[in-house]
């Protein structure tokens, strides 16, 4: 069984190895994570790291007045990566202002909406669907 990834493995692929950044990757990959759970449809969840930098996910506590049973999310290789692949866009997302990630001769570079490296890698842990 997978983990969520860890602090130390954000840092790696994003080439960091100074820890006045910590708080801000921290901040990025729980997120991440949080949204990753989120989009499959799994019910909330908080996300706190220890002091190696493992983050530790809790279901929140939901409503009393919910029948519903909480949705717990396993975690997976494919979810591990997504976050990973999600926490580095959210990092790195104020880089590119407006959305454009660079310009040259030719025109501008710019930061897809739709991200399919993500939506693939979701593909198939969808836990919950809304009925209309």
């Amino acid at each position: 069984m997978a983990d969520w990834p860890d602090l130390d493995t954000l840092k790696q692929v994003l080439g960091v190895d100074r820890f006045d950044k910590d708080n801000l990757l921290e901040a990025a990959l729980a997120s991440a994570i949080e949204g990753v759970v989120a989009d499959c449809g799994g019910s909330p969840v908080e996300v706190e790291f220890g002091s190696a930098g493992e983050p530790m996910v809790t279901l929140v506590n939901p409503s009393p007045d919910d029948d519903l049973e909480p949705i717990e999310i396993t975690v997976t290789s494919k979810l591990a990566r997504a976050a990973l692949h999600r926490a580095v866009t959210v990092y790195k997302g104020p880089d590119a202002p407006f959305g454009v990630a660079g310009i040259f001769d030719s025109g501008g570079i710019y930061v897809s909406r739709y991200d399919p490296i993500y939506q693939w890698l979701l593909k198939g842990n969808r836990q919950k669907f809304s009925v209309s």
